[in-house]
């Protein structure tokens, strides 16, 4: 036993950064979850206007399963007894283990804000304002994950100000990535016999140029707020996420960010490796195809 050599570590589950830079915040809009447990399970409820926010606090992945939250078997073999609306649970429940897993991959001495909105509406300033409060002031970068870009004004002035006080304002600032739902959005049907899922659109599927026009927003004051239309279109990925499949990759995103130091670009490959198998663009176009 001699030989063997004990090196002592900083290793283990909820590590943490010696600084505050890492943290970040994930605000996502998911109709389809049921919000029976979110609660019960340990998040917590903070009520903004007369709206609900679900909202824990992450120091590791594993934590998700705590509160409720496992990923779901989508495949066409478990489908054919489910139900439109447990499909739909099962999707959000998906977009959410995927989105986390992704941030602490990339940053796992992260500390991660997970907020859950679960009715129909698009997400508002005060929801964004709402995350930074609930962190008392130490979120650097908030992540958003809404169905379109309708709201995408006020998220700026929910930083810099506008008619109200802003957080910049507050000495509380932060930047904001915003991805939204490039195309199929809605589940209409689940064969009985095959477990295929019938999904449309409700939205205006973008074209390429489309999203190219995105970085043109005119949004008032400075500009802390950024567009993320880039995904992974790997096949099996599409089936688990469903619904919720052609949104930007919002938590590599965010774990990058949160991994990087202040003079460094997520850009640089060698640092921040993307993972991702199938690079592509919320539209559904694949990067290779698209000129």
């Amino acid at each position: 036993m001699n030989d063997i050599e004990f090196i002592k570590g900083n290793g283990g589950m909820g590590r943490q950064s010696a600084n505050e830079d890492p943290i970040s915040g994930l605000l996502m809009r998911l109709p389809g979850l049921t919000t029976t447990n979110l609660a019960a399970n340990g998040f917590d409820l903070v009520v903004v206007g007369e709206k609900t926010l679900y909202i824990a606090t992450l120091k590791y992945f594993e934590q998700l399963e705590a509160l409720g939250i496992v990923e779901s078997d989508m495949s066409s073999a478990v489908l054919k007894t489910k139900t439109l609306d447990e499909y739909k649970d099962m999707a959000a429940m998906n977009a959410i283990v995927y989105h986390v897993a992704e941030f602490f991959k990339k940053s796992d001495a992260g500390t991660l804000y997970l907020g859950i909105k679960v009715d129909a509406e698009e997400i508002v300033k005060a929801e964004v304002k709402q995350m930074q409060y609930y962190s008392g002031g130490k979120l650097r970068r908030l992540g958003i994950f809404t169905k379109s870009l309708t709201n995408i004004a006020d998220y700026q002035t929910a930083v810099f100000g506008g008619e109200d006080v802003g957080l910049e304002e507050q000495h509380q600032p932060l930047s904001i990535f915003v991805t939204y739902c490039g195309q199929l959005d809605n589940a209409t049907a689940i064969s009985a016999e095959t477990g295929t899922v019938t999904i449309t659109s409700t939205v205006t599927p973008e074209t390429i140029s489309a999203l190219k026009g995105q970085s043109n927003q005119v949004l008032a004051g400075r500009r802390n707020v950024s567009i993320l239309v880039g995904c992974d279109l790997d096949v099996s990925l599409i089936e688990k996420l469903g619904i919720f499949a052609y949104y930007g990759a919002i938590g590599t995103m965010l774990g990058c960010s949160s991994f990087a130091s202040v003079n460094e670009s997520i850009a640089w490959v060698g640092k921040f490796p993307l993972g991702i198998k199938m690079p592509g663009f919320i539209t559904g176009d694949l990067l290779g195809d698209v000129t």
